[in-house]
């Protein structure tokens, strides 16, 4: 595994299935369809097509739910909450993160055999319900395949 890179329990399966229920009752004008990266992101002329609500979108109070449970890192400060929502068959091409962001933790709030792929290792991290994969600054390059099944995975950025 990628040193920039950490697998790591964030939540409880229970705590988790609940976020999950809260997230799927996001109001649908709330959800902003990406499919495309902005520059430097994408690699290879990488596209996507999937939903994004950040914590623009989403209700204060969602917000605040959210970030309580978050995991609190000394030296890294919290900067924003946001939820990925791929409906079957979206996808997240090949890409690196944003580099003003010095942690991204993506965690998984179902596991139904969808996952992230890391392309510069030819590694597939299937979704664990409470796993999270910490991506240290931009990370490795990744991807999320095409999902066979609805999926949701709660992100917390951190500076």
């Amino acid at each position: 595994m990628a040193q920039d890179l950490t697998i790591i329990k964030v939540l409880e399966k229970d705590v988790a299935m609940k976020v999950l229920e809260l997230v799927k009752q996001i109001e649908e004008p709330r959800w902003v369809t990406r499919t495309s990266f902005k520059a430097p992101r994408g690699i290879d002329g990488a596209t996507c097509n999937y939903d994004f609500c950040g914590q623009r979108q989403m209700t204060k109070e969602l917000q605040e739910e959210l970030k309580k449970l978050a995991p609190v890192y000394v030296d890294f400060p919290l900067a924003e909450v946001a939820v990925n929502r791929y409906k079957e068959n979206d996808y997240l091409g090949k890409h690196k993160d944003r580099d003003f962001y010095r942690r991204n933790l993506v965690v998984s709030l179902q596991e139904k055999g969808d996952g992230l792929y890391i392309n510069d290792e030819d590694t597939f991290i299937e979704d664990v319900t409470g796993q999270g994969v910490l991506i240290e600054g931009v990370g490795p390059t990744h991807s999320v395949p095409p999902v066979k099944n609805e999926r949701y995975t709660l992100i917390y950025l951190y500076e």
